[in-house]
């Protein structure tokens, strides 16, 4: 016996098989292969098992964990197990919960403030199956939640795995420059989805996001070595000084004078310094 649960869309799948052995011999090797199939019967899905020994008498359900990234639907299972040359074939069914139709987003061509102006909605139909008479609602207020517009879209059919567009007419009449928001309902077939949006208003466009997403580019402003470059050019200027004085001063008499050990280290240092200033200019 094969069971399973529905999940929801992006969760796993769990197969509970009910092993039992009621012969007179310890059963050492269980195997079994499973396929996953969509409404259409298509295969979307394979995998394999194997099973601890099943002993003499013993009756014990063993669960394994499937991962499946399908969109909601329904599905069928085809499962085989293999023991002692034997086959035992298994069926099952489950569902994944979830939205059928995925909102893309709104646009609006040629928009101006005040005008009516067309609004379009995309959808795709994310399952294999034709879904029919899908239809959207925008619900259009403000950030104090008064509701200025609400907005109701032509109907249409999504053909398996493909999308199309919903587009209803707004009147802005009534709105004023600003930033509001847009709550898109899609319904079909008893289900629904709902998709939230900010729009910037403007005079010749509105400006859509996702809601509760933004992005902000910060520019980071590098630090100004200006003081650092100042005082380097300064100590520069005052070496540059002291070393041209001490050039005039040998220059005196032919024969320079002999300068104490602790002044020719002065200077030693100083020129060292000055080349380490010439190399940070």
């Amino acid at each position: 016996m094969l069971t399973t649960n529905n999940p929801e869309e992006g969760q796993n799948l769990e197969l509970s098989f009910a092993l039992f052995n009621e012969g007179t011999e310890n059963i050492d090797s269980v195997k079994g292969d499973v396929s996953i199939l969509n409404s259409k019967f298509e295969s979307v899905a394979q995998t394999s098992y194997d099973f601890n020994p099943v002993a003499v008498g013993e009756s014990r359900k063993d669960v394994k964990t499937l991962y499946l990234n399908l969109p909601p639907g329904d599905y069928y299972i085809k499962a085989n197990l293999f023991y002692e040359g034997r086959i035992i074939n298994l069926e099952a069914t489950f569902t994944v919960g979830g939205s059928f139709i995925e909102i893309g987003g709104i646009s609006s061509s040629n928009f101006r403030l005040g005008a009516i102006n067309q609004i379009d909605v995309s959808v795709y139909n994310k399952v294999s199956e034709e879904i029919k008479n899908v239809f959207g609602e925008i619900i259009v207020q403000d950030k104090n939640d008064r509701v200025y517009n609400i907005i109701k879209t032509i109907s249409v059919d999504l053909l398996p795995n493909s999308g199309n567009n919903l587009f209803g007419y707004w009147d802005t009449s009534s709105l004023s420059l600003g930033v509001y928001d847009l709550l898109v309902k899609v319904r079909y077939g008893g289900r629904e989805a709902q998709k939230e949006f900010e729009a910037k208003v403007l005079n010749d466009q509105i400006i859509v996001s996702q809601a509760g997403i933004s992005g902000r580019a910060v520019v980071q402003q590098a630090k100004s070595k200006d003081p650092i470059i100042n005082i380097l050019i300064l100590s520069f200027i005052i070496l540059m000084i002291l070393n041209i004085l001490l050039i005039l001063y040998i220059r005196k008499g032919r024969n320079p004078p002999q300068l104490p050990p602790s002044t020719m280290n002065i200077i030693l240092i100083s020129n060292l310094v000055l080349i380490g200033i010439m190399k940070s200019l």
